[in-house]
């Protein structure tokens, strides 16, 4: 969605990361049915639906593991056997499309995206986003809106 001033602009693009979050999970959950089913399936599957509700505000793997009565470590190994991904990766994919998201929003500041994400402060997420993606927040909001026009 590339006009920069569609009024519903925002909207889209929210809309737009529900489907891409629903299909996300969609594809995770096939992959757990072909894993087969038990107390490691059951804990992942807990694990995403936890993480989806709370990865604006909650970046730490051990946050989850505690609420999942397990340790860090053993959640992490039981969501890379069943999804390919550590915890700690799968954290950072919802975070950095949210990220994106955001950033592509008309008048949305990468101050105000960093703090919708629970980031400490702009620096943090900056280095975060450019860890992730090569670019800057600024620059890849400069890019988006640069391919929009």
């Amino acid at each position: 969605f590339n006009d920069v001033q569609h009024p519903f602009r925002k909207e889209v693009v929210g809309n737009l990361l529900l489907v891409l979050l629903y299909d996300f999970e969609a594809i995770y959950r096939q992959l757990f049915e072909l894993a087969g089913t038990g107390r490691p399936s059951e804990l992942v599957h807990r694990f995403i639906d936890l993480a989806q509700k709370q990865f604006r505000t909650q970046h730490a793997v051990e946050h989850y593991a505690r609420h999942l009565h397990v340790t860090s470590k053993y959640l992490s190994a039981m969501t890379k056997e069943a999804t390919g991904r550590t915890a700690a990766a799968f954290l950072n994919e919802l975070l950095l499309l949210e990220a994106q998201s955001l950033l592509q929003t008309a008048g949305s500041s990468v101050k105000e995206v960093a703090h919708a994400l629970g980031f400490p402060d702009q620096s943090t997420f900056g280095k975060f986003f450019k860890r992730a993606v090569g670019r800057t927040p600024r620059q890849y909001q400069t890019g988006q809106q640069a391919a929009g026009s």
